[in-house]
């Protein structure tokens, strides 16, 4: 006859009453599997968020500089426009 692994566990509920809980091992077995799984999906999930955090700062940084180019390049177009308005020939 097999028998199979056991765990008791004594709770306390109301003030001087025990309850005794018998808790199968494949159950103690399944928890922990279970906690393992869980463990590791937060993990991943974590990493996941925080690569997510580190691009969106990558593209807020490119979008910056994209803006700081732009404007460059407006005031560099408008002094081309006055340096060349300024070379114009007179009409004589």
């Amino acid at each position: 006859m097999i028998s199979s692994k056991n765990y008791t566990f004594y709770i306390a509920s109301t003030p001087g009453k025990m309850r005794k809980l018998i808790v199968p091992a494949y159950v103690l077995h399944a928890l922990a599997a279970l906690a393992i799984i869980g463990s590791i999906t937060v993990l991943a999930a974590v990493g996941s968020y925080s690569r997510m955090l580190w691009k969106v700062g990558n593209y807020n940084a490119v979008r910056q500089e994209r803006d700081v180019w732009k404007k460059q390049v407006r005031e560099l177009q408008s002094t081309v426009k006055d340096t060349k308005a300024d070379r114009r020939p007179l009409d004589t």
